[in-house]
């Protein structure tokens, strides 16, 4: 497993999000999902990344508002590093 890379996925509660996001905890260390809000599909997904071993965090970010998507990226790099 790669422990220093980061994935950011986008949609990662349900569908390709939420696969995308268990197959690449699989090999990458470290993985920020990103959704519209908090849910417990965000928590499930979660859960499933970390228990392949790698950490995850969840962060509310609507994809289409430019400015809120460059501050998550922001806190994203401070808080795990830059995206691969």
């Amino acid at each position: 497993m790669h422990e220093d890379k980061v994935a950011i996925i986008t949609g990662g509660t349900r569908g390709i999000g939420a696969a995308a996001a268990i197959k690449l905890s699989e090999r990458i260390g470290k993985i920020a999902l990103l959704c519209t809000k908090s849910s417990e599909a965000a928590e499930t997904t979660a859960d499933a990344v970390r228990k392949n071993g790698a950490e995850c965090r969840i962060y509310e970010c609507d994809v289409a508002d430019f400015e809120k998507s460059a501050e998550i990226v922001k806190k994203i790099t401070e808080e795990l590093g830059t995206a691969d």
